[in-house]
């Protein structure tokens, strides 16, 4: 039986003015010049695995990335794995919203409910997992075993913790920009109960390690 590997990374570098901000679905913002850099950086240095096919979320910063990485690869978009919607936080920092009763709610909740004009914790998880599942079964359908997910942090953690064996700490699988994880699975796993498994990090070093 055939197994399938889905990389998924997480797009670059954003420009410094966004540091610590909500910067969901609802900001699309290109990825910096020094963002650019890095990724060709790590690219040259180190191995981004190759890949059939290359999805990405619809947002700016994660198209430029896919074009970066994967230059001469064909791409397919899914509007699913864009980031999460904050709502009324979007595009503000901690020390705007600290003072701000529905965001400290908010917060308090785990960030469980959905803030006004935004999406809960669970729509949210829901919607990554019908993006992933989107790609799982074309790239099965379609007999393409080796494909790349562009995407952002908070839909790669919330596709692994959800769904990747073995499980871990919600906190292992943060990554940061231009990284992210291989996970491989086959059809029987996939309709069997959704798993995936963890197979390495991104990117590794060109014999295969993964980077300290």
């Amino acid at each position: 039986m055939k197994s399938y590997r889905i990389h998924l990374i997480r797009h670059g570098s954003l420009d410094k003015i966004h540091s610590g901000k909500y910067i969901g679905k609802k900001t699309d913002v290109a990825l910096s010049s020094e963002g650019i850099s890095e990724l060709k950086l790590l690219k040259d240095k180190f191995y981004y695995p190759e890949a059939d096919l290359i999805f990405t979320s619809p947002m700016l910063r994660c198209v430029q990335t896919a074009h970066t990485l994967y230059p001469d690869r064909n791409y397919l978009v899914v509007d699913e794995l864009s980031e999460c919607d904050f709502g009324i936080f979007e595009g503000k920092s901690y020390e705007e919203l600290k003072k701000d009763p529905e965001f400290i709610a908010w917060a308090k909740e785990g960030m469980k409910d959905a803030p006004k004009d935004g999406e809960s914790g669970a729509e949210f998880a829901q919607r990554c997992y019908t993006g992933f599942a989107k790609v799982a079964e074309y790239a099965m359908k379609a007999g393409i075993t080796d494909v790349a997910i562009i995407t952002h942090g908070g839909v790669i953690t919330s596709i692994l913790s959800s769904l990747a064996f073995p499980k871990r700490e919600f906190y292992e699988y943060n990554v940061n920009n231009c990284c992210g994880f291989t996970v491989t699975t086959t059809p029987q796993l996939w309709m069997s109960g959704s798993v995936i498994e963890i197979y390495s990090r991104i990117p590794l070093k060109h014999d295969d390690s993964e980077i300290d």
